[in-house]
Parts: C-alpha cells; structure tokens; sequence
C-alpha cells in the first residue's frame, strides 16, 4: 500500500466556487460594452499578505452576464493552498476600462480543501492498521479507510439503518463544497456491497450558546478580572470547538470541569445559563468551596446539581 503523496489543491469550474462578478450591472457596464477576456495566470489573492494564492485558469466574462465561474490552482503545494469560504477578495488582473475603481470583482463561495501535505509516519501506520482489518471490503473500517483517504476529511461518523446508512462527512472546513460529499459518496458507492446503500452529507450547523456571570472576591485587580474573564470564553470556547460529532454538548458537569481551570481562586461563584441547546438550566449562585468540598465526596459527585432539574423543551 503505498504512501500518499502531496497533493495540490484546485478548484475545477464545475464546483462553482470561484468566481468574477459585479456588484451591480454587467461585465459590459464596467468594459465600454465588451466582453472582458481574462487570460491564464492572473492571480488571485486574499487579503491577507501571507494567505494562499491561487492562478486562475483562461474565461471570458459575457458582456450581458453578471457572474463567471472560474477554474484555479494553488500556487504553493499541500495544505497551504486550502482555504475556507469567501476568503478570496483580490487579483492582479486590470485589462478593463473600469479598473482604476476595482469593479471587476472574484471570491470562493465555498471552502477549498483539496490540498494535502505527504502522510506522516503515524497517519500511514494508521492506514495499514485499517487495511488489515478491512479485508471483506465491505464493513465500516473498509469504508473509514477508503474515505479517509480523500483529501478534506477530518472525520466521519455513521448513522446505521434497515439496509442503509447515513455517512457524516466532517471536512477541515465546515462548509465543505458539493465536489468533496460527491468524492465520498463515490467512495461509499465504489465499496458497499449491494444491496447495502449509504448517502453522505454534511452535519447541520448547530448554534450553541452559554452566558456565565463571575462573582469575583474583592482582592481581584483589574488585570486580574479581566484576564480571568478571557481565560474563562477561551476555555469554553475551545470546549465546544473541539466536541466530536454525536457528542452530548450539554454536560454541565463536563463544561464546569473545562471552565474551572480558568477561574482560579479569584472566583467565588459561577451561575451558566445554556440557551439553543436540548434542554436549558438556569444556574443558582453557589460558593466555590462549597462546590469543592462536595466534589472531594463520591456521593457528592454522584448528586452534584448545580443548576437544577433539566427541562425537556428548547428555548432561545
């Protein structure tokens, strides 16, 4: 089995992801009526100095249309040339009349995430370890392996049914484009056996909130509480960035181990409220030490409620 090799990431025109247009009017408008031919090499940038860059491919803009898809390839190799959705904003092409104003305009409507650097040592190991235990062809660790192997995926997860599945794709961006769920639908297709069927999509985007007030004690300066206040949002938000999919995000338990590193001891008492979440607590005012002392007991670990009994509806 061989190892993978780099890979350069490029967007073909038929994902619809990058593209020229306007903001209001026709190509022609900004032209003296002309179409707008747009050579092989221009470059298209981000704003950003030192984000990738990309060589668009030959098309000609119609004088009456609006909008022109575009094909392009990374300038620079592997992971570097991928990027996420509306990043692109720039370009060095001025060959139409009204180019002093920067009316001729590109973005990427969705991510890019073609670009792969060689497989380590450890992702090959893993690899070899999936392929002697896929040797039917057709069980879950086949079809992990064969999708792993695709350019983009972070993860995937199956939801198992009568005779069919639900493939989870979770891509470096959230936004993955159609061209990388149609790579692994092929995928699935290529090894299930028949009669078995799979269809893969996309996870919902699902928005999660949680407002915390922090009783400080009274020594805490002004550096102190603030720097505790960013250590507490960085916490949380490093918590529910990296849940796996499936993954029960409402454990308060679990949140308030995350958010108590952050606290310290300047703080006396944390009430959270979770809202769009499947249920909703709103948390009673409780002493730090009190918090800790029932957590140094095995029957106060086991009885630990601090924000009382769930509620079975949604709110927010």
């Amino acid at each position: 089995m061989p190892r993978l090799t780099a890979q350069t990431a490029s967007v073909d025109v038929t994902d619809q992801n990058f593209e020229w247009y306007v903001r209001s009017g026709t190509f022609g408008d900004i032209n003296s009526g002309q179409d707008i031919v747009i050579p092989a090499g221009v470059r298209i940038y981000t704003a950003a100095s030192s984000g990738p860059v990309f060589i668009a491919d030959a098309v000609t803009c119609p004088a009456a249309a609006s909008s022109q898809f575009f094909s392009g390839t990374s300038l620079y190799g592997g992971s570097a040339g991928n990027a996420p959705s509306g990043i692109f904003c720039l370009s060095n092409f001025t060959n139409y009349t009204e180019s002093v104003y920067g009316s001729l305009l590109v973005t990427n409507n969705y991510g890019i995430v073609g670009g792969s650097d060689a497989e380590s040592d450890d992702d090959y190991r893993y690899r070899i370890r999936l392929k002697l235990q896929s040797p039917n062809g057709a069980n879950e660790a086949a079809l992990r392996f064969q999708i792993l192997m695709i350019p983009g995926i972070q993860d995937v997860v199956f939801a198992p049914a009568a005779g069919t599945f639900t493939c989870y794709v979770y891509g470096i961006p959230s936004d993955g484009s159609s061209a990388l769920l149609q790579n692994v639908q092929q995928a699935i297709n290529n090894t299930v056996a028949f009669p078995l069927t799979g269809i893969a999509v996309a996870p919902d985007l699902v928005g999660i909130s949680l407002t915390t007030t922090l009783t400080l004690t009274a020594s805490a300066t002004q550096s102190d509480q603030a720097t505790i206040i960013s250590n507490a949002v960085t916490a949380a938000q490093n918590y529910i960035n990296n849940l796996a999919i499936g993954y029960n995000v409402y454990s308060e338990y679990t949140i308030w181990k995350q958010l108590r590193s952050a606290f310290g001891n300047s703080v006396k008492s944390w009430p959270v409220t979770w809202n769009r979440a499947h249920r909703w607590r709103s948390c009673g005012t409780a002493t730090r030490s009190a918090i800790t002392s029932r957590r140094k007991s095995a029957a106060g670990r086991r009885n630990w409620q601090p924000c009382g009994p769930p509620l079975k509806t949604w709110t927010g």
